[in-house]
């Protein structure tokens, strides 16, 4: 379908907090396409010099005291603890109305309610992209599950980030005629750089939460070090557990093969991953209070391969849809510690097998999640959606 592109920028993207380097994927739909995405509403924008935008529509409050109890408030929504206020509907549609805006579309199934409010007031289509938790929540909160089906049965559609997800919502209730599967892609570097130097570097990607499985990728780390000391492992994120597991590397005796990086810009994330041999991602299915944690469809990973790294990665969520066991990467199942370690292992003394491997993630992502690919299959989903009221159609 040729897209032909607005006079105008005609869809408002919508989230909660505009500008974490973890969801970079967010930053990348709206400059790659300034001529449909002209403005983001959101409570909070972060990182501003980063992840600047064509227009900026705050929903968040002026005061440090009126911006924390906002956050609070939004927090207790997305817990359903306290129900949408309509007030504040009617003073956030107000916001958006004066970008004329004729789509809105949100990020997060959790946000998806109020974005419908407000959609259903300005008179415009919605469309929501699921990603992981936001959805798998669902699973188990059947409170939260019955609150999503007025999303169901009135946005114009569902985008799913995986075919994972997509299973998600058909089995949480939304009817499979409204459901695109639309991944995030990820940029291809015009030539990837050569691996050199004689330590093997794994790098993970990812937030220090208990779902993300570090502790396991710790311990496996740990084995296969000592086996063969000529390898290292990056950690790039931060979070609650980073205390915990820089004990646990001490205590495991690989506190000086284990650097971690911390929160890091998507600039040093691109050099980061041009000096790594390959790309590991320990995830687990976590069970809470909170609800059910499973991976959607990890961008991490999706950008390793994007670079040429051969995966080792745990059978969960949406990860098999990017690490091909056998082809461009291996696969373990999850909370196992000595699987892992066999199969960092495998591939960090076999340089053919990772040179093999590192080579099928590109070409599987040139073919499959290419982010100019990924960014004009959006752009066709708005212009469908769109009709004769963004123009292009």
């Amino acid at each position: 379908m040729e897209v032909i592109r607005a006079s105008h920028a005609p869809v408002t993207l919508y989230t909660e907090e505009y500008g974490q380097p973890s969801e970079v994927w967010i930053h990348r739909q709206v400059t790659g396409l300034p001529d449909w995405i002209g403005a983001v509403a959101a409570k909070d924008f972060v990182n501003r010099e980063t992840f600047s935008v064509p227009e900026e529509i705050n929903l968040g409050w002026g005061t440090d005291l009126q911006h924390r109890l906002a956050h609070l408030r939004w927090g207790l929504r997305k817990l359903r603890w306290i129900p949408d206020d309509e007030l504040e509907v009617l003073e956030d549609a107000a916001r958006l109305r004066t970008g004329d805006p004729k789509l809105l579309h949100c990020h997060f199934l959790w946000n998806a309610e109020f974005a419908l409010a407000i959609s259903h007031e300005l008179g415009i289509p919605l469309i929501v992209t699921a990603h992981g938790s936001d959805v798998n929540r669902a699973r188990i909160d059947m409170a939260y599950r019955a609150r999503l089906e007025i999303v169901f049965l009135n946005c114009s559609c569902m985008i799913a980030v995986s075919k994972f997800i997509e299973r998600v919502l058909l089995e949480i209730g939304c009817p499979k005629e409204k459901i695109r599967v639309l991944p995030l892609g990820a940029p291809i570097p015009s030539q990837p750089a050569p691996r050199t130097g004689e330590i093997f570097a794994w790098i993970c990607i990812g937030s220090l939460l208990p779902v993300k499985g570090h502790e396991f990728l710790i311990r496996a780390f740990a084995k296969a070090h000592k086996q063969n000391g000529k390898m290292e492992l990056l950690l790039v994120g931060d979070g609650e557990g980073r205390v915990a597991l820089e004990h646990l590397a001490k205590e495991l005796g690989v506190s000086d093969t284990i650097q971690f990086k911390g929160i890091q810009s998507p600039e040093q994330v691109e050099k980061l991953l041009q000096q790594a041999h390959g790309c590991v991602l320990a995830s687990i299915v976590e069970q809470g209070s909170k609800g059910l944690k499973e991976e959607g469809l990890p961008i991490s990973l999706v950008e390793a391969a994007a670079h040429g790294l051969p995966l080792v990665a745990t059978d969960c969520g949406g990860i098999p849809e990017i690490c091909l066991d056998g082809e461009n990467g291996l696969l373990v199942p999850c909370e196992d510690a000595q699987a892992l370690s066999d199969a960092l292992l495998k591939v960090t003394m076999d340089n053919s097998l990772a040179v093999s491997m590192g080579h099928k993630s590109l070409e599987y992502v040139q073919a499959n999640y290419a982010l100019d690919d990924c960014t004009q299959r959006l752009a066709e989903l708005y212009a469908s959606i769109l009709g004769d009221r963004g123009e292009p159609a």
